[in-house]
């Protein structure tokens, strides 16, 4: 999916008209009735900009997905499971890395976000009502307190209500900017395995930079401490510390 900033400020306006000035986030009923059911969809690293936690309502929907292009989405999808995929189309270690990076810059590593170039998703909490949301921080133009809410200004033209107060929201989404920057800076973080940028015009698979963990670990295993290596144990590691994506029958041999 596309990952550029330029393509944040589209937005459709047959489902986001000018003529609604605002969205409010506490009525996730009304959002639903205003939405379309669908079943299978996922989330746009751009054009996705608030993931909401519906499992405490009546009905068999578990989450609303509010897209520039799409609309308001409803699906039996929950929070958890549309995340763990985005998460999931990351590169290898990206979180880990910015776990890291978190830990090096004497951040919190609670309810870190997800990053990957310009797109930017961080956990929120809204103030006496359950869930657990996902803001897409990509999208933020600028905040206004409203009383014990926030409006919220995005760069597509669509304002909402927000039931955090105006300093919890901002420092959220300042620890998930100064992350981003941070990640950009860190030319390792992007350019690992990759010789001058690239190899042959294009940038290495993350299936070569799996295949490189692997073998990484296999010689330090046995050159470095003389012990044997099971192949399914090193597999499990790898799968259970970097979350899983690859199987070994992906997997490139060095």
């Amino acid at each position: 999916m596309e990952t550029k900033y330029r393509h944040r400020v589209h937005r459709d306006k047959q489902y986001w008209p000018g003529a609604i000035d605002c969205y409010d986030l506490t009525d996730l009923e009304g959002l639903l009735v205003r939405g379309e059911r669908i079943d299978g969809v996922q989330v746009d690293y751009l054009k996705t900009f608030f993931v909401l936690d519906t499992r405490h309502l009546v009905g068999a929907t578990n989450a609303i997905i509010l897209d520039s292009e799409r609309g308001i989405v409803s699906t039996k999808q929950t929070v958890a499971q549309l995340m763990h995929t985005v998460r999931q189309s990351l590169r290898v270690g990206a979180q880990q890395r910015l776990r890291d990076l978190a830990t090096i810059e004497a951040l919190s590593r609670h309810k870190l976000p997800i990053i990957c170039r310009d797109m930017q998703f961080l956990p929120v909490t809204f103030r006496n009502l359950p869930g657990h949301h996902w803001f897409g921080g990509h999208q933020f133009l600028h905040a206004d307190g409203e009383g014990t809410g926030t409006m919220v200004q995005l760069w597509n033209g669509v304002r909402l209500e927000v039931p955090i107060t105006k300093r919890a929201f901002m420092k959220q989404v300042e620890r998930v900017q100064l992350l981003q920057l941070l990640l950009a800076e860190d030319d390792v973080y992007y350019e690992r395995y990759s010789y001058g940028g690239q190899v042959g015009g294009k940038r290495l698979a993350d299936e070569l930079e799996y295949a490189g963990y692997r073998n990484f670990s296999q010689r330090l295993n046995q050159e470095q401490y003389g012990l044997p290596v099971d192949d399914a144990d090193l597999e499990s590691w790898l799968l259970g510390y970097f979350g899983g994506r690859y199987r070994s029958d992906s997997r490139l041999s060095g």
